[in-house]
């Protein structure tokens, strides 16, 4: 199973999100293994199911690209023996992003109206359109330019 990444923009300061990030975690009864408050970083671990020994999970909350304060969750299995785990990695990183957002915004969204298409199908779409435009730039069909300028609307900024 390959590790797995979420980077997810937010519309606050650092320590404003991580403090949500925290929250969400606590809400969600993740095992916290560590954390640094210093250095804005979780690391939580999950349970063993009957599909997965349970994954390895780091939460940081940094600068983005742009500046912009961006949480980033990362998954790995704890065995390398994990060869998969039916989306559940996947499920545990939407499961804090959701939480996270409804600790920053009580259940209702704050994004812009541009940036709400993107996110009403999932968290993902928008990540998986950077990575279409990438593809696309790198194949040089797009230029930097193009690339940045949508990658800049899919984010909302």
């Amino acid at each position: 199973m390959a590790k797995q990444t979420k980077i997810i923009p937010v519309d606050v300061r650092a320590d404003a999100a991580y403090a949500a990030l925290k929250a969400a975690v606590e809400k969600l009864r993740f095992n916290v293994e560590s954390s640094d408050d210093a250095a804005r970083t979780i690391n939580i671990t999950t349970r063993v199911s009957a599909f997965s020994w349970g994954e390895r999970i780091s939460a940081s909350v940094g600068a983005g690209e742009n500046g912009e304060t961006v949480v980033t969750l990362a998954s790995a299995p704890k065995l390398a023996t994990n060869v998969a785990d039916m989306g559940r990695a996947n499920r545990e990183l939407e499961s804090i992003a959701k939480a996270l957002d409804e600790e920053l915004h009580g259940g209702a969204s704050a994004e812009t109206p541009a940036a709400q298409p993107a996110k009403a199908n999932g968290m993902d779409f928008v990540a998986d359109e950077i990575r279409k435009l990438a593809q696309l730039k790198d194949e040089g069909l797009l230029t930097e330019e193009e690339f940045t300028a949508k990658k800049k609307q899919l984010l909302g900024i």
